[in-house]
């Protein structure tokens, strides 16, 4: 039996409000917006806090550091598009380059990377549940409940099967 939402489906190039046949390339247009909504992410989560932790000349210092680290990143990934053009994925790149025990390598380390950005943001989200209930309701439980609670609704939404259907 067919999945009626297959899993690898393009992400983004897809049209959620119509019927048309869709690409799997991405505009240059799509690609900014996507680069847009990740820099005013990262600038609305992380420009205050780092800021208020390293003062006005550290906070310029640190982020001029990692701007230059992410882009002597981005360009290593051009060089390596270049050199590899019918590769992915990471995981196929790794066994290109480092054979079948690097494409292994690579995707444990992708596996480790995904879980601790999920538990991150549930230990984000459930710290700010409990912040907001705590302040404006004056039950104060602990992040650790809140992540209890939130357990729940991951592991159903991570039964979906394709971002299609989540969106």
């Amino acid at each position: 039996m067919m999945d009626k939402y297959p899993l690898n489906e393009p992400i983004l190039g897809s049209s959620d409000y119509n019927d048309k046949p869709t690409s799997n390339y991405q505009s240059e247009f799509q690609l900014f917006m996507v680069s847009v909504k990740l820099f005013f992410g990262i600038s609305y989560l992380s420009l205050p806090n780092t800021f208020a932790q390293c003062g006005l000349i550290g906070g310029i210092l640190l982020f001029t550091v990692v701007i230059v680290i992410n882009a002597i990143t981005m360009l290593q990934i051009l060089k390596v598009a270049d050199l590899f053009p019918e590769v992915k994925s990471y995981s196929d790149l790794g066994e290109r380059v480092l054979g079948r025990r690097g494409q292994q390598v690579v995707d444990v380390c992708i596996l480790v990377k995904q879980i601790a950005t999920c538990v991150t943001y549930l230990y984000f989200v459930s710290t700010q549940l409990d912040f907001i209930i705590c302040k404006e309701l004056e039950i104060c439980l602990g992040n650790r409940v809140f992540m209890l609670l939130l357990i729940i609704p991951v592991i159903l939404m991570s039964s979906i099967g394709s971002y299609k259907f989540l969106s």
